[in-house]
C-alpha cells in the first residue's frame, strides 16, 4: 500500500488536523501532535473515544475476522460481492483512473479487491477492525492487486478530509450506528460535489420485523423501536445481537434524513440478491424467496444520493 499517495486525503479523527508520517510505522497530526500506529502497513486512525455501538461492533466482528484471518480465508467474490459491484456501476458514473472510491464498513473488502480486479486506480477501504483490513489487505497481495489503502477508522469520526472522497459504497453499515443523522453527515461532509453516496441497509418489513427478534434488530419505530431495544438489552443482555446494534429503517425517514442535511436523492429499490434466509427449513427457502421480493416483505433497501452544491 502506498501511504504517501493517500496522505494528502487523511486528517486527524478528532481535531481534524492535517497528519504528517513521523516514521515508517508512525503518523502524527501537526496540529494536536497526538500519534497514531501504522500496523502492517494499515494506518490505525481511530479517535479517542468509541460510542458504545463501534465498541460492541469491535467485539461482534472483530471475533469473526480474527478466525478468517488465522484461517487465511481469502475467498471475497460471491453473491453478494456480484450484487454490490453491479448496484455500484448502476448507479454511479465513475472515472477509474481519477476518482476516488471509498468502502465504509469494509470488512475483508471484497468489494474493494472486485474493483481493483476490474482496473480502478484509488480505492479506499475503511473498517473499525484492524483484523478485517490486514485480512483486506492480504487478499489484495494474495490476487497480485495493486492500488489499494486500508486504514481503521470511526464513521463517526472518518480521518479523511472534506471534499475528497468520489464515490462512497456503505454496504451494512449505516444500520449499526445509533446517531444515523450525525453519521450520514459526515460521509456528506468528505464527499466532492455532486460525489455520491450508494448505501444498502435493513429496511423495516414483515421480514425484519419477525427475524429482528433473533438477530437483535431494532426497528426505526415509535414505541415498537423501543420494545424490541428493551427486549434485546434489558432482557436478552445484548446475547442475540449476531451483528452488533443494528437498526432497520424506513424508507420515509431515510429519505427525510438525506434530504435534511443536504443530499440529493436519486433512487432506492429492493438491494436484489439471493438472500441466505438461514432462519428458514430449507424446503421453504424458494418460496420466501418469492415472497420477499414484495415490498412488504423487503429485507433490505438500496438508495444513491449525491452530494449538492450547497449544504443545507
Amino acid at each position: 500500500m502506498n501511504i504517501k499517495k493517500y496522505l494528502p486525503l487523511l486528517c486527524c479523527p478528532d481535531c481534524l488536523g492535517q497528519l504528517s508520517l513521523s516514521s515508517p510505522n508512525a503518523l502524527s497530526c501537526l496540529k494536536c501532535r497526538r500519534p497514531f500506529s501504522i500496523i502492517k502497513g494499515i494506518p490505525v486512525l481511530l479517535p479517542k473515544r468509541l460510542e458504545q455501538e463501534q465498541l460492541l461492533a469491535l467485539d461482534v466482528w472483530g471475533k469473526e475476522y480474527r478466525e478468517l484471518l488465522e484461517k487465511k480465508d481469502f475467498e471475497c467474490w460471491d453473491k453478494y460481492c456480484s450484487a454490490d459491484v453491479a448496484l455500484i456501476k448502476e448507479t454511479s458514473v465513475f472515472n477509474k483512473e481519477k476518482d476516488i472510491f471509498l468502502e465504509l464498513g469494509c470488512g475483508k473488502a471484497r468489494n474493494c479487491a472486485a474493483l481493483l480486479k476490474k482496473g480502478y486506480k484509488n480505492v479506499i477501504g475503511a473498517d473499525i477492525c484492524l483484523d478485517a483490513c490486514i485480512l483486506a489487505s492480504e487478499i489484495c497481495e494474495h490476487y497480485r492487486l495493486t492500488d489499494y489503502f486500508f486504514l481503521v477508522a470511526d464513521i463517526y469520526k472518518p480521518p479523511l478530509k472534506r471534499n475528497t472522497i468520489d464515490l462512497i459504497f456503505a454496504g451494512g453499515s449505516i444500520e449499526h450506528f445509533r446517531d444515523t443523522l450525525g453519521g450520514l453527515r459526515k460521509t456528506y461532509d468528505i464527499l466532492r460535489t455532486d460525489g455520491k453516496l450508494v448505501a444498502t441497509v435493513p429496511y423495516v418489513s414483515v421480514s425484519t420485523l419477525l427475524q429482528g427478534f433473533l438477530t437483535g434488530n431494532v426497528p426505526r419505530l415509535p414505541i415498537l423501536g423501543s420494545f424490541y431495544e428493551f427486549f434485546h438489552t434489558k432482557i436478552m443482555k445484548n446475547k442475540n445481537l449476531m451483528y452488533g446494534f443494528e437498526y432497520s429503517f424506513t424508507w420515509r425517514e431515510l429519505r427525510t434524513s438525506l434530504k435534511k442535511i443536504g443530499f440529493i436523492v436519486h433512487c432506492y429499490g429492493l438491494y436484489d440478491v439471493e438472500y441466505d434466509l438461514k432462519f428458514i427449513p430449507c424446503l421453504l427457502k424458494r418460496i420466501f424467496l418469492k415472497i420477499i421480493r414484495f415490498k412488504l416483505f423487503w429485507p433490505m433497501i438500496y438508495f444513491c444520493a449525491a452530494k449538492s452544491e450547497r449544504k443545507k
